[in-house]
């Protein structure tokens, strides 16, 4: 079964959103190349608190984040 790609999300082809939160700065980096690589808008946090900081933000500015990656 073909997994879906998160492109389909968006409309006329923009790159999907990811807020990416993970505190392992070399499995933060090596995940955030390769989603940049497949054409996904990435931003980084490196704990909970900034990516909750980030997302106030882009609450206040109306670009919230298509999708969260997160580990416990």
């Amino acid at each position: 079964m073909a997994t879906p790609s998160l492109h389909s999300t968006r409309p006329h082809g923009m790159p999907t959103r990811i807020l990416l939160a993970e505190d392992d700065e070399d499995t933060r980096c090596v995940l955030a190349a390769g989603l940049r690589c497949d054409g996904h808008e990435v931003v980084e946090a490196t704990n909970g608190v900034e990516a909750l900081e980030l997302l106030r933000r882009a609450h206040e500015s109306g670009r919230l984040p298509d999708v969260i990656v997160s580990d416990l």
